[in-house]
């Protein structure tokens, strides 16, 4: 470590953060970085083993959540009760389930299959090319009744801290979100 005994700040052109399984609510986030660019540490903190900042810009995030992680977000759902052995699997700019969902006395076997796309800065939807039960493929109208009632699968001012999506992808087993935290929500978040 360097010696900074005549200053009371650190000054950073960019400052990363980066954190492995980390545990927000039920749900464990394979990887996530934070990014303070144009940041101002203050030491004492430091020396405590505490990160405060004299000053910051905005806090950029680079989110990974793998497919398992996806799986434990239905736990927060009242409405996901009604879902077992479900499974999800990703590919790039792709996602498929499937499962079991109970329909009153009945229990049915569930397929399918689309993409994420960004609706806003603060808000992403399922959009879902196919969408079969009990092997039998369901028309168009169906399938947008179903999407209106799981829309928006994320949106981030609902979370607890208000924060702008840049991009979201899915790649091969994970969802990458890259977002940013602006100066007014990082002021609020002290």
């Amino acid at each position: 470590f360097m010696n900074c005994e005549a200053q009371a700040s650190l000054e950073f052109k960019k400052l990363d953060v980066i954190c492995d399984k980390v545990h927000y609510f039920d749900m464990e986030i394979e990887r996530m970085t934070f990014g303070f660019p144009d940041s101002v540490i203050e030491l004492d903190y430091l020396e405590k083993g505490r990160l405060k900042f004299a000053t910051a810009t905005r806090i950029d995030l680079l989110v990974k959540v793998s497919e398992k992680d996806l799986l434990s977000v239905l736990n927060l759902y009242p409405k996901a009760k009604a879902l077992s052995t479900v499974k999800i699997t990703l590919t790039p700019n792709q996602c498929q389930s499937m499962g079991r969902v109970q329909l009153g006395i009945l229990v049915a076997e569930f397929k399918m299959k689309g993409f994420i796309k960004q609706v806003s800065p603060k808000r992403v939807d399922f959009s879902c090319s196919k969408l079969s039960i009990n092997g039998i493929p369901q028309p168009r109208a169906f399938i947008g009744t179903i999407m209106n009632y799981i829309n928006p699968v994320f949106d981030s001012s609902k979370v607890w801290i208000n924060l702008n999506i840049n991009e979201m992808n899915i790649i091969k087993g994970f969802v990458l979100t890259n977002a940013v935290i602006n100066k007014k929500e990082i002021k609020n978040a002290n």
